[in-house]
């Protein structure tokens, strides 16, 4: 995560839309990490972290705010508030492909294939791997919420599907 003064991981003052976002362990040493005096837009995106939200915030749907998160983002039904950091399962900020760091979801994250469908139009996740992916390996390929879009097959750096069909092909 980043630290700063105000607002480690977003401070501002205007209007600001985050879809498929993640923002969490960002620090400030005076005040919260997401710091919103202005208007803050927000879909499918993964809050963890303190928060002042004296602005407005408006939900697109989609958002998962971890236990005493204060961004108020929890307006729309297919927002999770008050999520465990269990159940938001984010592994710490990595090299994970892609020409930035991200927080990797792990496989019994709650952001797995829980995307708001309609706010799915990124084709893309931050690292360049297509979305969607059927993350939970229930046959339907479906959007996850944040920033990274997770891949059941290589979970665990192996194949976990069937490799059945691969013992004719490669004898």
């Amino acid at each position: 995560g980043n630290s700063a003064t105000n607002g480690g991981a977003v401070f501002t003052r205007g209007d600001m839309t985050i879809i498929h976002g993640t923002l969490s362990n960002n620090t400030a040493t005076s005040g919260p990490a997401i710091f919103n005096l202005g208007v803050l837009t927000s879909g499918n995106s993964i809050f963890d972290g303190a928060c002042t939200a004296a602005g407005l915030t408006t939900s697109l749907g989609g958002n998962l705010e971890s236990l005493g998160t204060t961004c108020g983002i929890g307006g729309a039904t297919s927002d999770r508030i008050n999520v465990s950091s269990g159940e938001l399962a984010l592994l710490p900020l990595a090299d994970n492909g892609g020409p930035t760091l991200t927080h990797a979801l792990s496989a019994s994250s709650l952001a797995i294939d829980d995307a708001v469908s309609s706010n799915c139009g990124w084709p893309f996740d931050q690292r360049g791997i297509p979305r969607p992916l059927d993350g939970n390996s229930d046959g339907i390929s479906a959007c996850d919420k944040g920033a990274f879009e997770f891949d059941s097959i290589f979970a665990d750096g192996f194949e976990l599907g069937d490799t059945t069909a691969w013992s004719s092909a490669m004898p």
